[in-house]
């Protein structure tokens, strides 16, 4: 196996910054062979130690289903001959600017995705999701934005996928239809597709080579948070560089392993995860990692928080992937009863024992540093370890139990070399633009559009940081969203974290109006402790920070599913005052 280690081969200015971390070489394999010969070793080597049964590696959290590894290749299998029979090939070309061999999943979050992912890769194909909430002419565009060959649906979503199908336009590829379960209409399901002898279609894949660094094969889309979700087209390599710098590095670095954090090193570690697979957290949790940390992952799909909350206490959960906006409304809908005991505030008679529960992973957005002392003291001191990256570029910093970092900071992932720039492109000094050099960040979106990239080729995010000599960053907010005032910049976050710190102020989102004054949108709830007046807020705030603020009581600050802020929502909402 070929073995590369970036960024150490890229020429890096000087006054750019490594991450503190030592790179970590990436191997040069496709995602299939990567992520199944981890599996294989983990098994193998439990055979050896005289553990006769194979554990569950998956179980679908709401229906209880298991399915070890053995049972997911043979399944993978099955549907690569499927596949193959259609058509799909490592003889296609998929390096270029076009998609082609795309299969799709639109389903609620099932353990089954990540079979259809593994099978569409060992067939040569380009695999990706849809969120079941998509559907008409949102669902017909991305369908033919990727070029859909193959769409494994569930069967109550079949009919809007047929209305999707009939809006695309006729030079779009034809699309078969395969269901995810057994249903009544016309169509094969998974489970009745002729399964291949063991083996079979993965020694095909061993006999192909493929440039795994330009071979396109996974599609994932963005949040949607600033504007339309956009496709952002991942490599093999990206795949296997975002696991190998930030997952493996873990049970080391960082120190988020599940196992570390057992009283017994032979106990396998129970996850759950509600970061559905057509995120990139999701996707990283139920197909990438859950194939290397020897551990059971639940799969939940979106569900009422009681429900959630109940499988943490069922599945004996160690491990929880999360994000900002979930950690939120267990704080805000429960109530602490005793020691790891909750309540859900809407029915007190449902209490929740999360005793088993060690550490929470927050993904896709970083958490203000008031909110995680008092989601931990909610929580009595459950580990609570925060990332932050971007579909574009993955898993950019985060904090673990083994990182020493100021509140408010993260350190830089491995293979990451960052560096910022002011508003006008040219390298600033400690603030300005996060821009990133990493083997994981994209080459381009879906559409064929190529991402912002500064002159010297670092990935353009967007994102206004604070980054130190010694590669520790403070996201302070989006370059848009940033403060300007006579005295200098005041960033929104800095503000946020001041009003979190009021027991009268549930949620908030300060909003940057050009030369108008900021606006601070505040979901209040009444407290005795604290000044319930927006007058008295603004006067508190100004005192604290500097700035001059108008704050506005809204019933919920508008955000997307994964947490981040809604700016087509926000900008409504701002247009409506």
């Amino acid at each position: 196996m070929t073995v590369h280690s970036p960024p150490s081969d890229v020429s890096v200015p000087t006054t750019s910054v490594r991450s503190p971390f030592p790179d970590i070489p990436v191997p040069d394999v496709d995602i299939a062979t990567f992520f199944f010969g981890h599996a294989q070793r983990i098994r193998d080597q439990r055979v050896a130690d005289g553990q006769a049964d194979e554990p569950p590696l998956l179980v679908d959290g709401e229906t209880g289903e298991p399915m070890t590894f053995s049972e997911l290749k043979r399944e993978s299998e099955a549907i690569a001959a499927a596949l193959a029979a259609r058509g799909f090939s490592w003889d296609i070309d998929t390096t270029g600017n076009e998609l082609a061999h795309v299969a799709v999943v639109y389903a609620p979050a099932t353990i089954h995705a990540c079979s259809v992912h593994y099978g569409t890769l060992i067939a040569g194909g380009v695999y990706t999701a849809i969120a079941p909430v998509i559907s008409g002419p949102d669902l017909a565009q991305r369908l033919e934005d990727v070029r859909a060959a193959v769409v494994f649906v569930a069967p109550s979503l079949l009919p809007q996928l047929q209305e999707a199908i009939a809006l695309l336009p006729a030079e779009a590829p034809a699309v078969d239809i395969i269901l995810t379960r057994a249903g009544d209409a016309p169509y094969p399901s998974l489970g009745a597709l002729p399964r291949v002898p063991d083996g079979e279609m993965l020694q095909k894949l061993a006999d192909t080579r493929t440039d795994v660094a330009e071979r396109v094969a996974v599609v994932m889309y963005t949040s949607g948070s600033t504007g339309r979700p956009k496709g952002v087209v991942y490599t093999h390599r990206n795949v296997v560089a975002m696991f190998t710098a930030v997952h493996e590095f873990g049970s080391g670095g960082w120190g988020f392993d599940p196992r570390a954090h057992l009283p017994s090193s032979s106990e396998q570690p129970r996850v759950l995860s509600m970061r559905e697979p057509w995120h990139v957290f999701g996707y990283m949790a139920l197909c990438c990692r859950s194939l290397v940390s020897g551990a059971m992952y639940v799969q939940l799909p979106r569900c009422p928080l009681g429900q959630y909350l109940a499988a943490i206490e069922r599945h004996r959960i160690n491990y929880l992937y999360g994000c900002p906006a979930l950690l939120h409304r267990i704080c805000v809908e429960t109530t602490r009863i005793g020691h790891r005991l909750l309540a859900l505030k809407a029915d007190p008679e449902q209490t929740i024992d999360i005793s088993t529960l060690q550490v929470i992973l927050v993904g896709t957005t970083a958490l203000l540093p008031q909110r995680q002392r008092q989601y931990a003291d909610h929580l009595d001191g459950v580990l609570i370890f925060d990332g932050y990256g971007q579909t574009e570029a993955g898993m950019i910093a985060g904090s673990g139990s083994r990182v020493k970092a100021a509140p408010g900071y993260l350190v830089l992932s491995p293979n990451v070399v960052a560096k910022v720039i002011d508003a006008d492109g040219s390298q600033a000094d400690s603030y300005g633009e996060l821009c990133l050099l990493s083997p994981q960040r994209l080459r381009r979106y879906a559409d064929g559009g190529l991402p912002p990239t500064d002159s010297e080729g670092y990935l353009r995010t967007g994102d206004y940081v604070h980054l130190t000599q010694d590669g520790h960053i403070s996201i302070k907010g989006r370059m848009q969203e940033l403060i300007h005032t006579a005295e200098g910049i005041v960033y929104p976050v800095d503000i946020d974290n001041e009003l979190a710190r009021l027991p009268a102020v549930q949620d908030s989102l300060v909003v940057a109006r050009g030369d108008a004054c900021p606006v601070a949108l505040v979901v209040l709830q009444p407290s005795p402790d604290a000044p319930v007046s927006l007058g008295d807020i603004e006067e508190l705030i100004k005192q604290k920070t500097g700035a001059v603020i108008k704050c506005r009581e809204v019933a919920e600050v508008p955000r997307v599913e994964c947490g981040k802020v809604s700016l087509p929502a926000l900008r409504a909402m701002v247009d409506s005052w």
